[in-house]
């Protein structure tokens, strides 16, 4: 866990310094900046604001640790399979395929779609998200939360809960690292190519 930690803190830091780094590619006033450089704004300046408006609250960024822990613990794992220590590690578990399929097994749910910590004095899960069934068809307006927006299955897409994929997520490295390849083994087009492609500036 501690290697994980320090695995994190380090690519942390080497984003913040790449961000440093490349600031002439941005231009003076970018929300990207807002973080990093507030001598860039003088007050008042609206982008200076938006940014505030946007940070991430302390939570947010607790959760968000703590994922990027349990991701880095994972491909510390991962990267023993095979290996001398790997008996020591993971017992009988010789597959990659094998190892994800455990994974896929740990309840993340206690701390990943945990909202108490967002929500203000007086503050209740009921209040906020609440949950009400049956649906209500004939309501025109959407649900703030997600809840009901599909009538036949209320809970998919809710807030503060995971996405339904259609597909099995396939990565590279089986973990995090977008697919590159296609079944057939060539690489696939960039998704700005294609976007490139379909969606022309008029």
């Amino acid at each position: 866990m501690e290697i994980a930690i320090e695995g994190v803190k380090q690519r942390r830091k080497r984003e913040r310094q790449n961000i440093r780094e490349n600031q002439d590619l941005f231009k003076p006033g970018d929300p990207l900046l807002s973080l990093l450089d507030q001598d860039l704004f003088k007050p008042g300046d609206p982008l200076l604001s938006y940014g505030k408006m946007m940070r991430a609250k302390n939570e947010a960024i607790a959760i968000a640790r703590v994922s990027d822990v349990f991701l880095q613990v994972t491909k510390n794992i991962l990267s023993h399979i095979g290996t001398e220590s790997n008996k020591e590690l993971l017992g009988e578990v010789n597959d990659i395929n094998e190892m994800q399929n455990l994974l896929q097994q740990i309840d993340v749910s206690s701390f990943i779609s945990r909202i108490e910590p967002f929500l203000g004095p007086g503050g209740s899960v009921e209040k906020c998200l609440p949950r009400n069934l049956p649906c209500d068809d004939v309501t025109p307006y959407r649900t703030m939360s997600g809840w009901c927006n599909n009538l036949q299955n209320p809970r998919f897409a809710n807030a503060f809960g995971p996405l339904l994929h259609l597909l099995p997520p396939a990565y590279d490295d089986g973990i995090d690292i977008p697919r590159s390849k296609s079944i057939t083994g060539h690489l696939l087009p960039s998704a700005r190519s294609y976007d490139y492609a379909i969606w022309t500036n008029s």
